[in-house]
């Protein structure tokens, strides 16, 4: 009888974390809106610049942190 309960237990717990948190992927997809229309507008497309004699590229990662609520 135990081990049924223990397997319930179990399997209730582990399909609780497999659904994925919504709130946090719209936080997530927030960020990395807003990252690409900063860069956007800070660099353009992105490409390669010339600046005296060096190349210069840019790009961007987003992150957003869960625990401090913050996207960098």
């Amino acid at each position: 009888m135990r081990a049924v309960i223990f397997g319930a237990l179990m399997a209730m717990t582990t399909a609780a974390a497999g659904e994925p948190n919504a709130v946090l992927y719209q936080l997530q997809e927030r960020c990395g809106k807003l990252a690409a229309e900063v860069f956007t507008k800070e660099y353009g497309n992105g490409r390669a610049m010339q600046y005296k004699d060096m190349t210069i590229f840019s790009g961007y990662r987003t992150h957003y942190n869960a625990r401090l609520n913050k996207c960098y």
